[in-house]
């Protein structure tokens, strides 16, 4: 007969430092600056986004109509920007958050399609080397704000 019966229970320890709301801060933080960097007209290279042949750039500065956009006339800059319905902008949210992953992009179908078809333009959708860095300073702050062992009591995964 064993003198010691081990006791199950459904607590388990965490050595990440990263809670899901933690997750979720670094997520929105890191799109926050990815929608900075694409509203001011720059790719995933930091650089400036590549000019529209003349006759669309004409076309966008006068303003014309856009698919799903209705019956109004949408006019903007003569580059490659994602602000000229807003639709596509606004649909970049964090999808998921958990300890060990945040998820970013598109919510809707129609958008998920329209970032594709533009980043085989002009790849501006993704990490750029500031995007990184805003990324790597979120999660030393992160590091810094959290306990490193946490015990979270509720069922074992």
């Amino acid at each position: 007969m064993p003198m010691f019966q081990a006791r199950i229970t459904h607590t388990r320890l965490s050595f990440s430092p990263f809670a899901s709301e933690s997750m979720m801060i670094i997520g929105q933080v890191v799109l926050d600056h990815i929608k900075a960097r694409i509203q001011s007209v720059k790719d995933v290279t930091d650089s400036q986004a590549k000019p529209l042949k003349e006759s669309y750039a004409e076309q966008k500065r006068q303003g014309r109509y856009v698919v799903l956009g209705g019956p109004k006339k949408y006019s903007g800059l003569p580059v490659r920007d994602w602000t000229l319905r807003g639709r596509t902008m606004q649909s970049l949210k964090v999808k998921v958050a958990s300890e060990e992953r945040v998820t970013i992009g598109p919510t809707s179908q129609e958008t998920t399609m329209i970032v594709l078809a533009r980043n085989k333009k002009d790849k501006m959708w993704g990490l750029s080397p500031s995007d990184y860095e805003a990324l790597y300073t979120e999660v030393r702050s992160a590091i810094l704000r959290t306990k490193v062992i946490r015990v979270i009591k509720g069922k074992a995964a």
